[in-house]
């Protein structure tokens, strides 16, 4: 591999992302219909539906998922990064990578 097939340089990406601003808005905007979404079905009960579209996002970008509460119970409190989105899961649940805040008091 050469030098120009190496990671795009970090400043190409800060210029790409103030030149085209409207796809970060519609990655943000496409985050909050899917976390809609998923609250909708926890709503009707339809707890896997949820699970499914909450892991799916988590595999796709787990650094944007931050777990702050856990009171022991098997149930976690987690917020979407970006949007501030806050919802609950079962630990079990929660997709590996996804970090957990060292204010919660639990293990990392």
């Amino acid at each position: 591999m050469n030098a120009q097939e190496g990671p795009i340089p970090s400043r190409v990406f800060v210029f790409f992302c103030y030149a085209y601003p409207s796809l970060l808005h519609s990655a943000r905007v496409s985050a909050i219909a899917e976390l809609k979404r998923a609250k909708e079905h926890s709503d009707k009960k339809q707890y896997g539906a949820k699970h499914r579209i909450i892991q799916q996002m988590m595999r796709d970008n787990p650094e944007a998922f931050v777990i702050d509460s856990d009171d022991g119970s098997g149930i976690v409190g987690v917020t979407h990064k970006k949007t501030g989105f806050r919802f609950h899961l079962p630990a079990g649940k929660v997709i590996p990578g996804v970090v957990k805040e060292a204010r919660v008091g639990i293990p990392q």
